[in-house]
């Protein structure tokens, strides 16, 4: 998605409402390329694992982050500088 984004009460209430459905944690993965098999550049492997909160002002925070060994690595060494 390029440009603004609409995240208002309805869409966190949504956004939370899949993430507990799911009852698992939620992937950190490098340019969303786990999500499309048929992309030239797929990609399935996390580089981390979180869980998702809403602060006091509605906004939506990654929380508990877990990397992997590949995401630490690529953190520390400023090959990926973010996440997604």
């Amino acid at each position: 998605m390029n440009g603004p984004a609409l995240f208002d009460e309805e869409a966190a209430r949504l956004v939370m409402e899949d993430y507990a459905a799911h009852g698992v944690d939620r992937m950190l993965d490098l340019e969303h390329l786990s999500l499309n098999p048929d992309s030239r550049n797929y990609d399935p492997d996390a580089r981390g694992w979180m869980r998702l909160e809403l602060d006091d002002t509605g906004a939506l925070w990654a929380v508990d982050v877990k990397w992997t060994p590949d995401g630490i690595r690529r953190l520390s060494e400023k090959t990926q500088r973010y996440v997604s």
